[in-house]
């Protein structure tokens, strides 16, 4: 009896084990936008506030945003994210994630302290999205699946577009104030060389195989 019902509830553990890591950041992030302005200006990435010792806005100003409509976009892309690595069957286990957020934070952090000293102050989830996704397009790769390569396709001439020509046409109205295409630029260099320790890591390591194809893999 105990063994069927942990039998049947395997998918729903299976999902938990992938989604947990989005679900705390949306839950970070929605946190942060009930603060309102005042908590924006408390946690946002901010040149000055750095300077002074206020560390903590090296992280928290990646979940902080310019107000709701901001919040629900970023949040829209990250669930778009999770939901294509899975459905491209690279489910990424939950310490993966972190690695991939932790490699990324300091990546953009690094280069908009270092390489955009004009920038006063950034929020927003997008630098470190751009971490997820070329750091999974990369184990896609390693996982011999072609999406992964058409999805690094993508990134690069969407950043290289940004770089020469500016934002895209409609992401400034969308997320409702001027978008830092640095960061996107910095959240790529930061997900590749997540996605190289990860795939050098093992083929299985960060990949979260169904539990019947790991029984047929050791049978």
């Amino acid at each position: 009896m105990g063994l069927s019902q942990f039998q049947e509830n395997a998918p729903a553990r299976r999902f938990l084990a992938v989604w947990v890591v989005a679900l705390v950041i949306a839950v970070i992030a929605i946190g942060i936008a009930i603060a309102g302005d005042s908590g924006r200006l408390v946690l946002r990435f901010d040149r000055s506030g750095i300077g002074n010792g206020e560390y903590w806005r090296l992280l928290t100003g990646h979940f902080a945003h310019l107000g709701w409509q901001h919040t629900v976009l970023n949040l829209l892309g990250l669930a778009i994210t999770w939901k294509l690595v899975d459905v491209m069957g690279i489910p990424i286990k939950p310490w993966a994630w972190l690695v991939i957020i932790v490699i990324g934070v300091v990546a953009v952090d690094i280069g908009l302290w270092w390489f955009t000293p004009a920038l006063n102050w950034y929020v927003g989830l997008s630098g470190v999205s751009h971490s997820f996704l070329i750091a999974a397009a990369i184990l896609a790769v390693r996982d011999r699946n072609q999406m992964g390569w058409l999805l690094i396709g993508i990134l690069v001439i969407k950043v290289l577009y940004e770089q020469f020509m500016g934002p895209t046409p409609w992401s400034e109205s969308s997320s409702g104030g001027n978008v830092v295409v640095d960061a996107h630029l910095y959240g790529v260099v930061g997900g590749v060389l997540a996605g190289f320790i990860l795939a050098f890591a093992g083929k299985d390591a960060a990949i979260m195989r169904a539990e019947s194809n790991q029984r047929g893999r050791n049978a």
